[in-house]
């Protein structure tokens, strides 16, 4: 090949490559990863200049004093091998060489880091490879020029397309015509089953597109709760699903899967799905992520909504006084919230989601060094809501409620259905008294000052707040024969309560129901001995309200499989619920468990 031939082929990779790397540098440094990637890009620019400056020079000479042309070889040469030395980490992560041992998606930020320096790389070398030699066919030049910018975005695209675009199991349903929303007044026993599918264990469940849908370990399925069958599913067996989250209407879900970053650290790749048809709305990298466990999963406080999901602080590197929103389509930063002067985000939930609005949490006279100490005094402050409007943040309205408070032990709690947000503040008298409200959409007031909140941990397993009241639990009764009861009360926000009894059971607390009829407990019963751990059983007790204390409950006893590793537990551990109301059934889906019980 001629040297303006070849000059300009390499020309045109050059081109390419040095523009992938410029993209590739600007969304790592926008990640806030702290690394010198804009020093990297610019390391590897000027290779790039040295093509320029050396191929033009390196052509007169050819064609003027060829004895002269080996010095500009000897240049490209040099300046092609240190770009290679310095692609070798972006290449090592790309391969699974270094970083974390996460299966799963491999950010193209880290594809282009690694891409970008190997085509400026291969620019250099040509010219230095190949004898320089005029040549007549001198039109031939701009067509290899234009060859070897198509060949680098051919190959760019077929990345993009190998790592982007993987193909995925997954199937669609229609949406419903009437989605039915009734949960069961009372259960009486199993009614349906469903199995994961094979190699699988049940990981999250969420109630949505009038059904529940399942997570497991490669993603995420959604039945129809009424029959127990299948709507629609989403399968990746290049990934492992985390985590699992859905808008309060149902209409939304968002599925983690992990994934490398550009630096190889553990991230997270988030799916939006349409919940009622199993559509893929979009998919991106999430902002941010918690490293709590040995899977990367969402953060404890992220929410969403319809169209948006809402992460603390500005995503990566964010200050912590504010929360952000994301448009749920693009992944795109939509709004963000900051206090108002003189105000501190609540440090254990700055944010909830209600049907149709985000509620922000703040609190107002105190400084941030109040805010963060357990052991201060009680302090007059006020805790402001702030209702806002999940498209652009803009308010709706606001509720100041006056305490007299220990600031760090001012939580907030919203019902999964987002028809009530919970705020409960201790007052610090020495006698653990609590004091407690209960907000609707809309600012509304539905009730204040009911029972302590303490006993409606996520330790019981959830479940145990709706929008229509409370359930607390953990006072014991002593029966006849030396019998204990654990006795449930049922509080409605219009002050009436019910209250039910169920046999004590040693075991591992997985959830708690109140429906309109009737209580249902879940109690996990393992260890036990010596049963293989697929076949140790759950216990369900059911029982009525205001009945007898000593009224014997229905007692359901079945096994839902167990995966060997029984990293199930390390979900229940964290608070992760087993039981679920849904429509047409009480779903039993535990953690780690091979199966799925819907309860009729």
């Amino acid at each position: 090949m001629s040297t303006p031939v070849i000059s300009w082929f390499a020309g045109g990779l050059s081109v390419c490559g040095s523009a992938v790397l410029l993209w590739a540098a600007t969304s790592a440094y926008r990640s806030g990863d702290g690394h010198p990637w804009t020093a990297y890009a610019v390391l590897v620019l000027l290779a790039v200049v040295v093509v320029v400056g050396a191929l033009p020079y390196r052509l007169r000479s050819a064609q003027r004093h060829p004895e002269t042309a080996v010095a500009p070889r000897l240049v490209l040469a040099a300046v092609a091998v240190l770009v290679v030395l310095l692609c070798v980490p972006a290449w090592t992560v790309v391969l699974g060489v270094r970083g974390e041992t996460t299966k799963g998606f491999v950010d193209f930020t880290a594809w282009g880091l690694a891409l970008g320096p190997a085509l400026v790389a291969v620019a250099l070398a040509l010219p230095a490879l190949v004898p320089a030699r005029a040549s007549g066919r001198r039109w031939l030049a701009p067509v290899a020029g234009v060859s070897g910018l198509a060949l680098g975005a051919g190959l760019v695209a077929l990345v993009f397309a190998a790592v982007e675009l993987r193909p995925v199991d997954s199937t669609s349903a229609p949406a419903p015509e009437a989605a039915a929303t009734d949960t069961p007044a009372g259960v009486s026993g199993v009614g349906w089953r469903w199995r994961v599918p094979e190699g699988q264990d049940v990981v999250d469940t969420v109630v949505a597109g009038a059904g529940a849908a399942v997570l497991h370990t490669k993603g995420v399925t959604l039945l129809d709760t009424r029959t127990g069958r299948e709507r629609w599913r989403y399968l990746r067996a290049d990934a492992r699903a985390t985590d699992i989250a859905a808008a309060p209407d149902g209409g939304a879900l968002v599925v983690s899967f992990s994934a490398r970053d550009h630096t190889g650290g553990s991230a997270l790749r988030l799916v939006a799905l349409d919940a009622a048809t199993g559509r893929v709305r979009a998919e991106y990298r999430s902002p941010d992520v918690d490293f709590g466990d040995a899977l990367p999963t969402l953060p404890e406080t992220f929410a969403m909504t319809a169209d948006t999901f809402l992460m603390e602080g500005g995503g990566a590197g964010g200050d912590g006084r504010s929360f952000t929103a994301y448009d749920l389509d693009s992944g795109e930063e939509a709004w963000r919230f900051d206090p108002p002067d003189g105000c501190v985000p609540n440090r254990w939930n700055p944010y909830g989601v209600l049907r149709g609005e985000v509620v922000a949490l703040v609190q107002c006279g105190l400084s941030a060094e109040d805010a963060g100490d357990p052991d201060r005094a009680p302090l007059d402050h006020d805790a402001l809501l702030v209702g806002l409007d999940p498209a652009d943040g803009s308010q709706r309205w606001r509720h100041e409620e006056p305490v007299t408070a220990v600031p760090y032990w001012v939580r907030s709690q919203v019902s999964p259905d987002g028809g009530v947000y919970a705020l409960e503040w201790e007052t610090g008298d020495g006698e653990g008294t609590r004091g407690n409200l209960f907000v609707r959409p809309g600012g509304e007031v539905a009730a204040r000052d009911l029972a302590d909140l303490r006993d409606m941990m996520a330790w019981e397993g959830g479940g145990t707040l709706t929008s229509d009241g409370f359930v607390t639990s953990g006072e014991e009764d002593a029966g006849e024969a030396d019998e204990r009861f654990d006795r449930y009360t049922s509080h409605s926000f219009e002050g009436e309560e019910r209250v039910a009894s169920v046999e004590h059971v040693p075991s591992l607390r997985g959830g708690t129901l109140a429906l309109a009829d009737q209580l249902v407990v879940l109690r996990s019963l393992h260890p036990t001995g010596d049963l293989p751990h697929h076949e140790e059983p759950l216990l369900v007790l059911l029982q009525s309200w205001d009945v007898a204390a000593d009224e014997e409950s229905v007692r359901l006893e079945f096994p839902l499989g167990r995966n060997g590793d029984r990293s199930g537990s390390v979900w229940e551990a964290r608070g992760r619920s087993s039981l679920y109301a849904a429509p047409g059934a009480v779903v039993v889906a535990r953690p780690g468990a091979l199966e799925v019980v819907g309860l009729q």
